[in-house]
């Protein structure tokens, strides 16, 4: 998670930016453009390359977001195709808390005769807020509450901000 280079540059990998059914569809979507041969004609060769194309984006885009400590900025940001991102700096001096939030996310995917299968996922959010809680920017995901109370706690104290217990449900081991 920290760079070699300084350790006030922090690099947090929130993994897939799609759907995990939108990225099995991008492993569909470049296995079918290999199979346009049999019509030999140019228009097959094109919907192959845009079906091989659409399967990179949906493949190898990711989200990501860097921490910049000594600067007090933080960047959310996509990695288009793996390699192209587009930087958004965000200021974080106005937020003067930090949390960890617990997510539950559901995924429902349905197949041709609608039937549906559902994968949940706890997942455990550190967010930054400014005094009036209104205002909040995501640091990091974790699968473990440990985890991520242990990464608030270090980043709010390297920033100079309180960590604070917003909510927690019974269970958590912090």
């Amino acid at each position: 998670m920290v760079n070699d280079k300084t350790k006030d540059i922090i690099t947090c990998k929130l993994g897939k930016a799609c759907v995990p059914s939108m990225v099995a569809s991008g492993y569909a979507f470049m296995v079918l453009s290999l199979f346009p041969f049999y019509t030999l004609q140019t228009s097959g060769f094109i919907a192959a390359a845009l079906f091989f194309i659409l399967g990179l984006f949906f493949v190898f885009t990711t989200a990501e977001i860097t921490l910049d400590i000594q600067n007090k900025k933080i960047n959310h940001y996509f990695k288009y195709f793996g390699f192209i991102k587009i930087n958004n700096w965000v200021d974080v001096s106005s937020y003067t808390l930090i949390t960890v939030l617990k997510a539950n996310k559901v995924y429902t995917t349905y197949s041709r005769t609608n039937r549906a299968s559902s994968q949940e996922r706890k997942t455990y959010e550190v967010y930054l807020m400014d005094n009036t809680k209104t205002k909040r920017q995501l640091t990091s995901i974790f699968l473990h509450a440990n985890q991520a109370v242990t990464f608030a706690k270090e980043i709010a104290e390297r920033l100079g901000i309180k960590y604070i217990v917003y909510y927690r449900e019974s269970g958590w081991d912090t």
